[in-house]
């Protein structure tokens, strides 16, 4: 370091300032080819007190590769709790870097879809909780938390829609507001959408009606909901039975639709 100043007092064009960050970036280098990188990391927090301005930019950015590649490292072994917890010391040493926040993201994707595969529901569901309650105050987390638990929704509803109610109402306590009202809404409107399409029409109409028992008012499950008495009015005006499309527009009127 002092030959490197030394060198810029005297040739103050000739880049030495900046090479400085090499005394640290080298050796650091050694160390994560050793895969010692928490020890390469430390190197460069030294670094970064002792060098010029110029230098630390380049071993701000080093230090940020670092994390970058212990982290990809890790969950390409699937370790995801432990890359976790790394891009955390990395999102904490690096709050502007977007990538350890998205790095973050795609790591609990993988880990919540990986214990749902290998352990169950009710090993993902205790994780997702884990996770919910870690990460309360980071949106784009939620969201990918909330966003598992649709895919699950979804999944599940085919096959038990009164289970997926339950999974939803389960996590009560973690869930936004409006994400709690939309995987309802999800629900209500698939096992309805399903039942159409099978021309169940009071089967479709009891399960919009079910999901309006719980959001009472709620226009997104009312608007369907007539939609489907519609359709179902349809098929007897189709073959100009009048009679009968009458009779379930009166059955509809009788439920106090607004």
């Amino acid at each position: 370091l002092d030959i490197l100043r030394n060198a810029h007092r005297q040739v103050p064009e000739a880049g030495f300032d900046e090479m400085q960050s090499y005394v640290f970036i080298h050796p650091g280098e050694n160390l994560v080819l050793a895969e010692q990188w928490e020890q390469a990391l430390n190197l460069a927090a030294t670094g970064l007190e002792k060098v010029s301005e110029a230098a630390q930019r380049e071993l701000h950015n080093w230090q940020t590769t670092v994390y970058q590649r212990w982290s990809l490292m890790i969950l390409e072994a699937k370790d995801f709790s432990l890359a976790i917890n790394v891009l955390a010391q990395a999102r904490q040493a690096h709050p502007q870097e977007r990538r350890f926040l998205q790095n973050t993201n795609y790591a609990i994707q993988e880990w919540l879809a990986s214990e749902l595969n290998e352990k169950g529901l009710s090993a993902a569901e205790q994780l997702f909780d884990k996770l919910a309650m870690r990460f309360d105050d980071a949106p784009s987390i939620q969201r990918v938390l909330e966003g598992f638990l649709q895919r699950t929704v979804q999944h599940l509803v085919t096959q038990d829609p009164a289970e997926a109610i339950s999974l939803v109402r389960r996590h009560v306590k973690t869930l936004r507001p409006k994400a709690f009202r939309d995987l309802h809404i999800l629900v209500f409107d698939q096992q309805a959408t399903a039942l159409v399409s099978l021309q169940q029409w009071e089967e479709a109409i009891a399960a919009y009606q079910q999901g309006l028992a719980f959001l009472p008012k709620d226009r997104h499950l009312e608007n369907n909901l007539v939609v489907v008495w519609d359709q179902w009015a349809q098929t007897f005006r189709e073959t100009h039975n009048w009679s009968a499309a009458a009779d379930i527009f009166a059955q509809a009127l009788e439920t106090k639709l607004d």
